[in-house]
Parts: structure tokens; C-alpha cells; sequence
């Protein structure tokens, strides 16, 4: 699954930081110090998954993202904002 997130000027996806709102802001994120972050217009986050029942096999892409407002694989809830859904939209049309 491909994950839809927003990128902090801090470098860290939103997902990460402490006290996230639905507005984009947050107070502190996890490894940073004190202050106000702003967060970037949304970004796919590609991840990877193993087809094969070997243990040893290779990754392969999995470019199926996770629908925006969610959670995922035991993650935060996702960010459901227009922009992300219209870039799950358009990844959407993308991959198929």
C-alpha cells in the first residue's frame, strides 16, 4: 500500500508528529523541538510488499494507496483533506 501524506518543513511526514489536526498544524513532532510546523501539499509515500511465500524473495512495488481518512496498517489516521483525496483520486487513475 502506498501511503498519502503531508511533508512537515521539518523534513518528517505528518503521520509522525505529536498533536496532528486536521488543520495541518502541530505543536512538536516526534524527534523535533518545540514550535509551530507547516505542512506541504500532499505526497504519495510508496511502499513495498513480498509476493512470494519465501521468506528470502524480493520486494516488489505496491502502488495501491490507502484511501485518504482512514487508518492504515496500524498508522494514525490518514489525512481525508480535498487535496489528498484528489491525489488518491488521480493515483487511482494512474495505477489502473
Amino acid at each position: 500500500m502506498a501511503l498519502i501524506v503531508h511533508r512537515c518543513h521539518c523534513g518528517h511526514i505528518d503521520l509522525f508528529h505529536h498533536g496532528r489536526t486536521d488543520e495541518l498544524t502541530a505543536e512538536a513532532c516526534t524527534g523535533c523541538t518545540g514550535g509551530t510546523h507547516e505542512f506541504g501539499p500532499p505526497e504519495v509515500i510508496p511502499s513495498w510488499r513480498s509476493d512470494a511465500a519465501d521468506a528470502t524473495a524480493g520486494a516488489v512495488p505496491d502502488p495501491d494507496p490507502v484511501e485518504p481518512g482512514i487508518a492504515g496498517a496500524g498508522l494514525p489516521t490518514l489525512c481525508g483533506c480535498p487535496d489528498c483525496r484528489a491525489l488518491y483520486n488521480q493515483t487511482l487513475k494512474e495505477i489502473r
